[in-house]
């Protein structure tokens, strides 16, 4: 996990947590990070969405300009997901759903049979996933499919991501 340091910290002093909002999240994807925006070109749906966000994540300057700054931007980029599962099948239909966020890794709790081994690495390899098994400890049976950062595109859904994992985080953190 890569982790926007700065970010992380602007939003500990200024109390802001996590925005797991899926709606929230998009609405912020239309203002530029960092530049003033005229509240007048805003949408009646986005005007909503600044006015109820505290100034940690957009800074509302209506008294000085009529203008609203998006502060706001993800605080980590999750690099690996791995899955622990007993079942090869079970833990790589588990490591799939990352498929659209990370490079993932399936470790294997038990070593599968030669025949379903040989099976396992087949299907990892072909779904980019990597495989490690007890037996095999820090030597993947198969390694891992780089995730292709160039073409990913910066989605709502990306952040929430992002922002669901920071939630977790730090919610580890504080019990």
């Amino acid at each position: 996990m890569a982790i926007n340091d700065a970010e992380r910290d602007r939003r500990h002093r200024a109390g802001l947590g996590a925005l797991t909002d899926l709606a929230t999240l998009d609405g912020l994807l239309n203002l530029p990070l960092g530049w003033p925006v005229n509240i007048a070109d805003l949408t009646d749906t986005e005007r909503r969405l600044v006015a109820r966000l505290p100034d940690s994540a957009v800074e509302h300057r209506a008294l000085i300009d009529a203008t609203v700054i998006r502060w706001v931007q993800p605080v980590l980029r999750v690099l690996n997901a791995a899955v622990r599962a007993r079942s090869w099948r079970i833990g790589l239909a588990r490591v799939s759903r990352f498929a659209p966020y990370c490079t993932r890794s399936l470790i294997l709790l038990s070593d599968p049979s030669e025949s379903e081994r040989d099976y396992a690495c087949w299907e990892c390899c072909y779904h980019g996933v990597g495989l490690i098994t007890t037996t095999t400890g820090a030597t993947p049976l198969v390694a891992p499919q780089p995730f292709p950062r160039t073409t990913q595109r910066h989605t709502a859904r990306s952040w929430w991501f992002t922002e669901e994992v920071y939630r977790q985080l730090t919610t580890r953190a504080g019990a």
